[in-house]
């Protein structure tokens, strides 16, 4: 299992956030796209990405 990362701002269903950032466990990026996709409209894979840690053992997340 690998821990993956979407983010995009205004994008969960029937929800009213400005910006959004999911993680999910999944075997592969096609499953975690699957996952999201529950949540989430048209999930592009350029969206979702393995979470990487630096030599500090931090993750950052978002670009912004």
């Amino acid at each position: 299992m690998k821990l993956y990362c979407f983010a995009r701002a205004d994008a969960m269903k029937d929800h009213n956030f400005t910006d959004d950032v999911a993680i999910t466990w999944a075997m592969n990026k096609k499953q975690a796209i699957a996952r999201f996709s529950e949540l989430y409209a048209e999930i592009k894979p350029k969206e979702v990405f393995q979470v990487k840690y630096d030599s500090k053992g931090i993750a950052i997340l978002t670009d912004y």
